[in-house]
């Protein structure tokens, strides 16, 4: 009889433990799911101010190249300008000198 209650009491203890690791257990689990709620919410902020960077960044690429094709084709204006005015400058020379 002894050995059964001692048993008994030993079950006892067990299932106490168990029941304990398991409150422990759904406790952590539901850090666990909060934590994995609160790390969604923050990769889709991080998300969003990486777009946002991208966004502004992808723009003044664009506007760049804007200025830059702009730039280019005042270039050849400037290059034919300058080429006529030093023939001008060529054609007056001779007479500058004659004076």
């Amino acid at each position: 009889m002894d050995e059964t209650d001692s048993k008994s009491s030993k079950i006892d203890e067990l299932l106490q433990y168990i029941e304990e690791r398991l409150a422990e257990l759904e406790a952590e689990k539901e850090e666990l799911r909060e934590y994995q709620e609160k790390d969604k919410e923050r990769r889709c902020l991080d998300y969003a101010l990486k777009d946002a960077d991208l966004a502004r960044i992808d723009a003044q690429i664009a506007e760049l190249d804007q200025m830059q094709r702009m730039a280019i084709g005042r270039d050849g204006d400037d290059k034919a300008e300058f080429e006529e005015r030093e023939k001008e400058i060529e054609v007056c020379i001779p007479t500058f000198f004659e004076w």
